[in-house]
């Protein structure tokens, strides 16, 4: 009798957990459609109202922070979604995006630069943690970069003397671990990950698994800056989770250190962590 009760609650169960997710990924959809909406704008106050009060924002190289400030993006003329995918977890989500922004600097008097500046379109990767916010969703921590070739690397005299740290906690050591990275990719088919440059996109679970198999051959470390705010951040939502952390990477056959960071978010499985997004910047 009582296995009967319990399958019979089950079989309710599943499909109310399936509308709430529908639901969860349309506030998903209509929470980042408002921040692209504000970048167009450049209201800080709209953006403001997509994130939780404690919220941490990462643009370009800047570490997670509360007091965040923005950049040449919000003052776009255009921005096209060219991929995303975005997941849900029974409290919390992911968004893990490809955009292309289209931006004109500002005009500079004549003798000082460009006088006359052109309209350029640069491609940015975006990755956001999201929680419930009554019927709807806001951002809890938000990763935002453009993307640059190898080429344009940063390998500082500055990157070479940097120091690993020596013991960072599991999943911020996971993110200088291409093989472990491999490993525990979650199978949810929102599952991706983003690299530094625009042709490092691996959207849905299986092209993610493709790209972190190209990257075994790099040298990745967790690293310690003279910046006091660049020490590795986490922050847990429920059995979810964000890592972040400064690193500095050894391209195949190179010998020269270059800088970038990771931002990844992780889902608890019992008793270990499955990679849901992975996004490195410069």
């Amino acid at each position: 009798m009582r296995a009967a009760v319990i399958a019979c609650l089950l079989l309710f169960a599943r499909p109310a957990l399936a509308d709430d997710a529908a639901k969860r990924l349309a506030a998903i959809k209509t929470m980042f459609d408002a921040q692209t909406k504000s970048f167009i704008a450049d209201d800080d106050n709209a953006f403001k109202a997509t994130l939780t009060p404690d919220a941490l924002v990462a643009f370009g190289g800047d570490y997670p922070r509360t007091d965040f400030s923005q950049w040449n993006a919000v003052r776009a003329q255009k921005i096209v979604v060219a991929a995303s995918k975005m997941g849900w977890a029974g409290t919390w989500g992911w968004l893990v995006a490809e955009l292309r922004i289209t931006y004109t600097w500002y005009a500079e008097p004549a003798g000082a630069g460009n006088p006359h500046p052109t309209p350029e379109t640069h491609t940015y990767h975006y990755a956001a943690l999201v929680v419930a916010d009554g019927a709807g969703v806001k951002s809890k921590a938000l990763r935002m970069t453009q993307t640059r070739s190898d080429s344009y690397l940063s390998s500082s005299d500055e990157v070479q003397t940097l120091l690993p740290i020596a013991s960072p906690p599991p999943n911020i050591a996971l993110l200088a671990k291409p093989a472990a990275i491999a490993a525990q990719l979650a199978k949810d088919p929102a599952t991706s990950v983003l690299g530094t440059s625009e042709g490092d996109r691996g959207f849905g679970a299986t092209d993610a698994k493709h790209l972190v198999a190209g990257w075994s051959k790099l040298v990745i470390e967790v690293v310690d800056t003279p910046d006091a705010h660049d020490k590795p951040v986490e922050v847990t939502v429920g059995d979810g989770a964000v890592a972040w952390a400064k690193l500095r990477m050894k391209l195949p056959g190179k010998p020269k250190w270059y800088a970038i960071d990771g931002f990844a978010i992780l889902r608890k499985v019992g008793d270990r962590s499955e990679i849901v997004a992975l996004v490195y910047g410069t």
